[in-house]
Formats: C-alpha cells, structure tokens, sequence
C-alpha cells in the first residue's frame, strides 16, 4: 500500500513539472519569420476594390475609408470609399471588440483578404466580402499601391528600396536604402565561398542595438555540390548547410514546411549560436530555404537574440524572388 501511494506521488510530481516546465516539449519552437503570422498588406484604393473585387480575391490588401455601418449581432460592417458605393467586411471575435469601439464616419484602415462567401459559391454566385484581420484608425498617411504594411504598422514603399541579386541575375530581392552601409559581400570579404551578403542590422543608425542582429541571404549552386545530383536532395544538403554552419549535428531537419500564400514554398529550420569570444552568449538562428529547381538553393539565415528588425527581415522574405 505504501509502495502504490509512493508511486502515485510521484506521478503526480512528474505530471506536475511537465505542466510547469516541460510543456515546450510537445511544441515546436515558434518561428519569428512568420510570413503566415506576419503578413505583408498592400495598400489598395478602396473605391478600386469596391468596383472590381475580384482583381483582388485572396490577396493581402489594406484599404482606407470611412466606416459606414455596424451590425453588432453578425458582426459585419461596411466600409465607404470616395462615392456612394460601400465594401462589406466581415470581423472574427479577436477584432470586433476594436470594432465597436468606432464610430460612424471614422477615418479607419483595414487589413485583411477578399473571400468569397461558401453559401454563394456553391449556388454559382460571387458575393465578395472583406474578412478583416484587424482595424486601426487611419491617420492618413501619404500612401500608393507601392507602399506594403505589416500588422505592426511597419511600412515600407517598394520605390525607395534597392534591389539585389544573385546567381546572375536569376535571383532577386530587395533591401531599404540605409542597408546599403551595412552591406558585406560574403565572397569579398572571404567569410565563406558561397554567394550572397551579410546585413548587420544592429548597426543601422539609430538601432541601439549592442548585441548582433544580423540577416544572411545566400544562394548555394549546385556547382558547389561534390555530385551536382545532390541538389535534387534539398532536404539532406539543406540539413549539410546547418550542420556546417553551427558546427554540430541537427535533429528533427526541417522544422516546419511552408506553402506560403505569395506563391513560394518554404522549409524552416531554428537552431543556435554560440559565439566563441563571448562566453555564455548565445544566439538564435533560424532559417528559411526555399529550393529554385535543380540549380541551386535560396538561404535567408537570421541570427538574434532580440528581434528588434523582425518587420525589415519579414519584408526582405516576401519580396525575394526567383525569375
């Protein structure tokens, strides 16, 4: 009997520290470079998306106008442009209390997707409406179908950026202008023999930011393989590339895998840093590979312990492309 009650304590012990230390165990770590839980809005004319809907259906727009009206039971409102017409939108629970904290003819911007109502599709019908993802009050900025959002209020006007390049011109992306300063050819400077740059963003001006925060993008071409075959093997050399980079062997590659809803397909990886000439500072390394074919792999590697640039890399993500 004593030895049953000793056992049961202990389970309840062993039940007790999982609940208060060990759950993270039964969850994979959270990515910070979300495209899914950080989307980039463009910024889209309402009246435009009140006369063609459909040019924007599942696109992640903003839009600006005047809230019309609100029913509080269905949880829906409708948003005014310049004219008479109005846009209907539809609010989850998460955002409505925001909503009904505004008034009538308040000046609001709106985040979110254009959908079609299921009922309506089956029966042949495209009734539009906009499934808002959150609602600010508009203070007018200056804005054009060039300038992207993030739910944050990170802002960045594609017009001003700078585009960059690899494999020839095969790959793109594009950086803010003030990066330019912090630009490393990883080449150049000898750190390593693949192609690609080395943003420090700590020391961008005004970032105050004494601990390394930086943004790798990198392209490995399947000339660097010993069997240029390799390549089609995306998962073991994309494995090869953390395992060389954090000098030790990786478990559980990749972490997660990404359709993102731009197009490109992901796969995640989130690993560590130790810096050898700072005793007991490590850092957070996480990447992102997306495959382009058989000719090489794009890498974005971003290293942290605060993520005090998150909406530049989530930026940097989302426009990099392979022509």
């Amino acid at each position: 009997m004593k030895l049953a009650k000793k056992a049961l304590i202990l389970l309840t012990l062993a039940a007790l520290c999982l609940s208060l230390c060990g759950f993270s165990i039964f969850k994979k770590p959270e990515v910070a470079v979300d495209t899914e839980k950080h989307p980039v809005y463009r910024y889209v004319f309402a009246d435009d998306v009140i006369n063609n809907p459909s040019a924007y259906r599942d696109r992640y727009i903003l839009i600006s106008g005047k809230l019309d009206k609100v029913n509080l039971n269905a949880r829906t409102m409708t948003v005014k442009g310049s004219g008479t017409a109005v846009l209907p939108c539809s609010c989850g629970a998460e955002v409505w209390q925001r909503a009904g904290e505004l008034k009538q003819d308040d000046e609001i911007a709106v985040y979110g997707t254009f959908t079609v109502d299921i009922a309506d599709k089956l029966m042949g019908k495209d009734n539009y409406y906009f499934n808002v993802h959150s609602i600010k009050k508009d203070p007018k900025p200056v804005r054009t179908s060039d300038t992207y959002y993030t739910s944050d209020g990170a802002v960045l006007d594609r017009t001003t950026t700078l585009e960059r390049t690899l494999a020839g011109g095969h790959i793109a992306y594009r950086i803010p202008p003030e990066w330019k300063n912090i630009e490393v050819s990883i080449q150049e400077k000898e750190l390593g023999n693949i192609e690609g740059y080395q943003y420090n963003l700590n020391k961008l001006p005004g970032s105050g930011g004494t601990d390394p925060e930086a943004l790798f993008v990198c392209y490995l071409d399947k000339s660097l393989l010993k069997s240029p075959g390799d390549i089609t093997k995306t998962d073991l050399t994309e494995k090869a590339m953390v395992e060389n980079i954090e000098g030790r062997t990786v478990t559980g590659f990749p972490l997660r895998r990404d359709d993102t809803y731009y197009g490109p397909k992901y796969q995640y990886y989130i690993g560590k840093y130790n810096d050898v000439t700072e005793i007991g500072k490590g850092y957070r390394t996480e990447y992102i590979f997306q495959a382009d074919g058989d000719r090489g792999i794009v890498m974005l590697l971003y290293l942290y312990r605060d993520t005090k640039h998150l909406s530049d890399v989530i930026f940097t993500a989302r426009f990099l492309e392979i022509r």
